[in-house]
């Protein structure tokens, strides 16, 4: 009796949602480069060689799609004020309750017109890039236009510059948008894009009137962003562009 099995088929693509749990003295660093105790350059050099430890556990895990961890990062929407000019730290307290406490997460403000000053994360994809060793795929993640808007504008803070939250993500876009064309064309092709789904009323009402209108809608975008209509059991990568007016939008599909 033949006693090897074969190896089933993946059942879906594995990858770490939000920022690989990190070691508490790795914490410790990325507080104290914040606080200025310690230089930019010489928080880089520490967490490169933290970093492989975060790259090799998804690879033994045998995940699909791997990053950095995102240890660099004080937080997932924080990295962009991190390169990104016109922010002043610590001024919007988000509150957030566990089930034994309630803390306050502060995020910084935009206080100026914003202007990039170095890649989002660039630097990141190119280490896990050369430290990664595996058959798993290299995952980008960067914050959605959206989610920096909900995060980082506040009328407080922000009005004097920005009147209203809409006019500081438009501004959010094209940077968002220069980071993921120069991933492109340094051969980094998969990205996560967090942001939240906003329904508008009337479509809202399509969608509610005849279930047949969501199906319609799914084949719809697969069509446009030249995906397997009928395959239903696996994810798929596409994208689709189009324009409404003079402004130009892309459609990730996963």
């Amino acid at each position: 009796m033949n006693n090897q099995y074969s190896k089933l088929p993946e059942p879906f693509d594995s990858f770490v949602v939000g920022s690989l749990p990190r070691p508490k003295w790795v914490m410790e660093v990325v507080e104290s480069r914040k606080r200025g105790d310690i230089s930019d350059k010489n928080f880089q050099s520490i967490l490169d060689t933290a970093v492989p430890f975060a790259i090799t556990l998804q690879e033994k895990a045998g995940l699909n799609y791997i990053t950095d961890g995102e240890w660099r990062r004080e937080s997932y929407v924080k990295v962009f004020s991190d390169s990104v000019n016109g922010f002043k730290n610590d001024l919007i307290g988000v509150g957030t309750v566990n089930q034994d406490s309630h803390t306050t997460n502060m995020y910084p403000a935009v206080v100026n017109k914003i202007k990039q000053i170095k890649s989002i994360a660039l630097n990141e994809a190119k280490f896990t890039m050369r430290h990664s060793f595996g058959d798993s795929k290299l995952l980008v993640t960067l914050p959605s236009a959206y989610t920096i808007g909900r995060r980082m504008w506040d009328e407080k803070f922000s009005s004097k510059t920005y009147p209203d939250r809409a006019e500081f993500i438009e501004d959010c876009v094209p940077i968002i948008r220069k980071e993921i064309s120069d991933l492109i064309k340094k051969g980094f092709v998969r990205f996560r894009i967090d942001g939240v789904l906003r329904v508008m009323e009337q479509f809202n009402d399509f969608l509610n009137k005849d279930p047949l209108n969501y199906n319609s809608v799914v084949t719809r975008i697969k069509i446009l962003s030249k995906l397997d209509i009928a395959e239903r059991r696996h994810p798929q990568d596409g994208a689709a562009t189009f324009k409404k007016g003079n402004k130009g939008f892309i459609i990730y599909t996963k």
